[in-house]
């Protein structure tokens, strides 16, 4: 990875990692809650953490 994104890239991972749990947006079966916005979005598990993440561009 360049070290020009390393930064930005730390930053990113950081706010999915330490975002407590209740202020992340509720998931459901349907995924009808996610945004349909262009953004990054990774999904998190209560107790066993972030589990997968995906980018929409």
């Amino acid at each position: 990875m360049p070290d020009s994104i390393q930064p930005e890239a730390r930053q990113i991972l950081d706010t999915l990692a330490f975002t407590p749990f209740e202020e992340c947006l509720p998931l459901s079966r349907e995924f009808d809650t996610i945004p349909t916005r262009v953004g990054l979005y990774a999904f998190r598990h209560s107790s066993e953490g972030l589990l997968y993440k995906c980018g929409f561009t």
